[in-house]
């Protein structure tokens, strides 16, 4: 009994070792594995010029190493300022936006945090160019004038340190902020000097070098550009300030612009407004807050910065900033849409938007959009399920204790706090969420079945020893090899084996002229290949045989394809060992030229077929809104009439939605005991203090069905992000251990209360501007 017991704790660890391992990897292996595959490309170019530059300087060591690093500094830097120029195709990265990679891929975080990234890196590669090649040329005193001599190449380096310099310190985040024109201006001109003395700088042996890394990237932004310029719709707009349009301003730091629509757009996409009174030049992206299926634009915008600043003055006062003089009317210059990941939410049966003050402006397009597109959808046919159920509330004392009760069908909000989050079962519906101040409470399966017709006393509540003890080998181990976790490590153990191969390169110890099965010179190499050779082909034949066996599928490219591919270096290296093979054929050119691209391009598939099998990739377009079963807007404020520009448009715009459900959390107010309902149905729910997203989260899975996904979509303050993300992946390696537990038999009519919300994922996605 003991060693049972004690067997069950070890399988108990054991599984939630691997949840945790695999919530995690659920929601940041793409970024993880982009993050390993760059920071290694980065090593191996640094490597590959940096050893082959060392050995042109025989006599000279000091200067060798000089030269070396120098010149190991600037193929990475080539590789990033390519980098650079290909993330700033804006049109480009929208497209990809629209394709399953946006789902795999980090490509939402392309602009501006990899764009940044790679400036930053640039820099730091530029100046490490510049002091290594300073020294050396110094100290040997290089001095030589005339085209691609040293002092040519000092002076125009100078220059684009210089340039460089000046773009990254207006593009930081204060200074972009504070003069945003300043920032604009000084990243247009400086990019266009940057490229062409970055051009003349890059000369290597006396010929011009570095200008192959940047000419493809630059002709496809030129492409970009000029397309974007092309397609892009362009309008331009006068609004009346006379006292009758006075309503511009919202409270005392928000401007609410309407105009009339002249171009169709998606729910979530953004668009640039110029206002030629403030300054020609200067365009400013802002959510587009109105529904794609509404008369008007409607833009908020808050006073933040300069130009803001100067739009709300000219809105309050009606007085020309620059003269002085009364403007009877503004003219308003619009061109767009943009693409933004919250444009993306059709892609997920389960929604929930999270937002912090004035981040709310992208999903009331996308809440108003939902809610017209369901109530659209439910008129002619009968696809979505209602909530028919009792709204179930609660009135809450300081201590966080409640009595519920009933009140009626639709959205009511009370002197208390409320929420309400749709359950995800077609057959179990849910009560909303029970009343919440600043934590969130939950009754559990018992308040959960009252309004599913399934009764407390008829829950099977098994223990997790006799879940563990009833799975089957072939089960955990068919969980195991489909967890993104197993095929995670599969990739990654495979750039690490090409990375050092590449590094064999690097370090001359691949010759791709020679003959024969002996790929290495060096005999530690060809171990080294030969056991990971091996131990990636063990864990693909695994992960196929327990395919075959246990789900009863095969994969054919993989079968036909990737394991002989797998097999061949192994019998090569084999070969070489055994002497066999020493002088035929060249066996190197075709391993690293021909091989290596297949292997990987193969795997790379597999990894996306077992990261797209867990996130249920939709078909994005042909179903936008078609299958979103549940959508939950929840978002903070400091005050009620912080965001009561948000409240009066859900009001008018949605009314009492039996559809989406709105949370609102006043941190910086306390309760309204007399405030009530206000004698009718109400649109928002307020919650006193700020959210417990533990609560609201695990809430959240329990209420979704076994192996769905729901899309996280956030805009608001940095820390509220780290919270969110937290708290989801929480709730992920909760659900991700009940799947284990029941051992892979999860059922949607399981009353087990471990084999429901099994494997729930969540796909996290923040908007950046």
């Amino acid at each position: 009994m003991n060693s049972r017991r004690s067997n069950s704790k070890n399988g108990d660890a054991t599984l939630r070792t691997i949840a945790n391992f695999d919530a995690k990897l659920q929601c940041y292996s793409p970024q993880y594995t982009f993050l390993l595959s760059y920071v290694l490309t980065n090593i191996v170019l640094f490597f590959i010029a940096a050893v082959k530059e060392y050995h042109r300087w025989p006599s000279d060591r000091l200067l060798a190493w000089c030269i070396a690093i120098a010149r190991g500094a600037a193929f990475p830097l080539n590789f990033n300022i390519a980098l650079v120029i290909l993330l700033a195709c804006r049109k480009t990265m929208g497209a990809l936006r629209t394709t399953p990679l946006n789902t795999i891929l980090p490509i939402d975080r392309a602009m501006p945090e990899l764009h940044s990234l790679s400036a930053n890196l640039s820099l730091v590669g530029a100046t490490i160019h510049t002091i290594f090649h300073c020294i050396g040329g110094i100290t040997r005193s290089f001095w030589a004038s005339g085209f691609g001599k040293w002092t040519y190449c000092f002076v125009t380096g100078v220059l684009l340190i210089l340039v460089f310099f000046v773009m990254f310190v207006t593009a930081l985040a204060p200074a972009r902020r504070k003069n945003f024109e300043r920032f604009l201006n000084v990243h247009l001109f400086g990019a266009a000097l940057f490229v062409l003395l970055f051009i003349l700088h890059g000369i290597h042996l006396g010929v011009l070098f570095s200008w192959k890394w940047i000419v493809v990237p630059c002709l496809l932004y030129v492409i970009d550009r000029i397309y974007r310029v092309a397609t892009q719709n362009s309008v331009a707009l006068h609004i009346s300030l006379n006292s009758s349009h006075r309503n511009l301003i919202y409270g005392s730091n928000i401007v609410r612009l309407s105009i009339p629509k002249t171009f169709r757009y998606k729910a979530g996409q953004y668009a640039e407004i110029n206002i030629p009174v403030i300054s020609k030049s200067q365009w400013h992206p802002f959510t587009i807050a109105s529904a794609p299926h509404e008369e008007d634009f409607l833009f908020i915008i808050k006073k933040l910065g300069d130009w803001t600043t100067n739009l709300h003055k000219i809105c309050r006062n009606g007085i020309d900033p620059k003269t002085g003089e009364p403007l009877l009317s503004i003219q308003v210059r619009v061109r767009g849409p943009y693409g933004a990941p919250a444009q993306h939410v059709g892609q997920y049966e389960k929604i929930l938007l999270i937002s912090g003050g004035v981040g709310a402006t992208p999903f009331c397009s996308i809440t108003k959009s939902i809610n017209e597109a369901i109530s659209r959808q439910c008129m002619v046919q009968k696809g979505f399920e209602l909530d028919e159920s009792p709204s179930w509330r609660g009135e809450w004392d300081n201590s966080g204790s409640g009595v519920y009760a009933s009140s009626g069908s639709g959205l009511h909000e009370s002197s208390g706090v409320s929420s309400s989050v749709h359950d995800g079962y077609d057959d179990r519906r849910g009560p909303e969420l029970a009343r919440v101040g600043a934590t969130m409470s939950y009754e559990g399966i018992g308040l959960a079945t009252r309004n599913a017709g399934i009764h407390e006393s008829g829950i099977q509540v098994a223990s997790r020893d006799e879940c563990i003890g009833s799975q089957t080998w072939v089960e955990l181990l068919s969980m195991i090899v489909n967890t993104v976790s197993y095929n995670s490590v599969m990739l990654w153990l495979l750039l690490l084996r090409l990375f050092v191969d590449l590094m064999g390169v690097a370090f001359l110890a691949v010759d791709m002229e020679a003959l024969g099965t002996d790929i290495f010179e060096s005999r530690v190499l060809t171990y080294w290949d030969l056991v990971m050779a091996i131990v990636l082909l063990g864990m693909l034949l695994f992960a196929n045989v327990v395919e075959i066996v246990a789900e009863r599928r095969m994969c054919v490219e993989e079968v036909l394809l990737l394991v002989p591919l797998s097999i061949a270096p192994v019998v090569v290296h084999v070969l070489a060992l055994l002497g066999i093979g020493v002088e035929r054929g060249e066996i190197s050119r075709h391993v690293f030229w021909t091989l290596w691209p297949l292997v990987l391009f193969l795997y790379v598939l597999r990894y996306f077929r077992i990261l797209g099998r867990k996130a249920l990739l939709a078909e994005r377009e042909r179903r936008w809104h078609q299958t979103t079963k549940s959508v939950d807007f929840i978002w903070t404020t400091g005050t009620r009439a912080d965001d009561g520009w948000l409240v009066e448009e859900f009001a008018e715009k949605i009314g009492a939605s039996r559809y989406v459900r709105l949370h609102r959390f006043i941190t910086r107010e306390e309760a309204d005991v007399e405030d009530g309902d206000g004698g009718g149905d109400r649109v928002v729910r307020d919650h006193y203090g700020r959210p417990n997203w533990k609560e609201i989260f695990d809430t959240f899975t329990k209420r979704m069905k076994n192996g769905n996904t729901a899309g996280i979509f956030f805009c608001g303050p940095a820390s509220m992000a780290v919270q969110v993300k937290q708290a989801a992946t929480n709730a992920m390696l909760e659900s991700r251990y009940r799947g284990l537990a029941s051992g892979g038999r999860a059922d949607d009519d399981d009353t087990d209360s471990l084999a429901r919300s099994c494997n729930v994922r969540y796909v996290f996605r923040e908007e950046k501007f």
